[in-house]
């Protein structure tokens, strides 16, 4: 494959990826406020049908499990992706990448002159350069080294592959989200109660 090339999908790949992850906290927002109310809506339609069902516990704390983590029977080979991606890397690129940024960020590398809110975002950059080698992501290493104006070495053909596993992965999460009968639901205008009782047959609460 031509050097030229693989430089040019390296960084679209990047962009996209800067985009996906902005795109995926908002449908997580969204999901996690979607699970509350549609756990509450269950409960207080299950007792208005005198359906024998625990009241869902009151706490800030959303996990996927349960009752709003089902998927539209429709969409219903849609699985949820949660599961790390394999990765393969080239060390040499996190290593080279990273010392650079080590120069730029480490505090033995402080300027006396440096304000204190300087040397705070100069310490928090390279927590994050150093989490990003040692979770060997390729996505964070680059975006924390263009930030700083570091140029990129020339990416490998594992390191695009990487990049790809990955937006296939945040793409499958959002459509895995935007499956569940709590996201449908939520965003349903009208009906929610007649939804919700067909969620009940779903469940089999009722026939």
């Amino acid at each position: 494959m031509n050097l030229k090339y693989i430089k040019k999908k390296n960084e679209k790949l990047i962009l996209e990826l800067n985009y996906l992850f902005v795109d995926l906290e908002y449908h997580e927002e969204v999901y996690k406020e979607a699970q509350e109310e549609f756990k509450k809506f269950f409960y207080e339609e299950a007792q208005k049908l005198n359906l024998n069902v625990k009241k869902p516990e009151n706490n800030n704390t959303t996990t996927e499990t349960g009752i709003s983590t089902i998927v539209l029977e429709s969409n219903n080979t849609v699985t949820d992706p949660i599961e790390e991606v394999e990765e393969e890397n080239d060390d040499n690129i996190f290593t080279s990448l990273f010392k650079k940024i080590v120069k730029l960020t480490h505090p033995d590398t402080y300027d006396k002159n440096d304000s204190e809110n300087t040397k705070e975002k100069k310490l928090q950059t390279f927590l994050k350069a150093k989490k990003a080698v040692d979770t060997k992501s390729w996505y964070d290493i680059q975006k924390i080294a263009l930030e700083l104006g570091i140029e990129l070495p020339e990416p490998s053909k594992e390191q695009i592959k990487w990049l790809e596993k990955e937006i296939t992965r945040i793409k499958e999460r959002i459509t895995f989200i935007t499956s569940t009968y709590a996201w449908v639901w939520f965003h349903k205008e009208e009906n929610k109660e007649s939804m919700m009782h067909d969620y009940f047959k779903v469940v089999k609460l009722y026939q």
